[in-house]
């Protein structure tokens, strides 16, 4: 089954949503490794035609038995980064 909705409403608008799911990278700078953090950020479309939300739950799903020489991946934090400039709202996750 699509992940797409269609609601016609009876003084003519039309709604249309589409779920998607997104595998991304994040380009990383580990001059300062191991005393760095790494920050991802998604930007988009303005918020009138693209809003980004965090599956609840489990939004990051990491490969398990993960084995990264000389790295350990302590923990992640999720949040949302909105904002607003002369061009629009933006939706923005990071």
């Amino acid at each position: 089954m699509p992940n797409v909705y269609i609601r016609i409403f009876p003084y003519g608008s039309v709604l249309y949503s589409i779920r998607i799911s997104l595998t991304l990278a994040c380009p990383m700078n580990l001059k300062l490794y191991p005393l760095d953090r790494q920050i991802c950020s998604l930007h988009g479309w303005t918020t009138a035609d693209l809003v980004f939300l965090w599956k609840e739950g489990d939004p990051v799903q990491v490969v398990k038995n993960l084995h990264l020489p000389r790295f350990t991946l302590e923990k992640f934090l999720t949040d949302y980064c909105n904002s607003k400039t002369n061009t629009g709202e933006y939706s923005c996750l990071k």
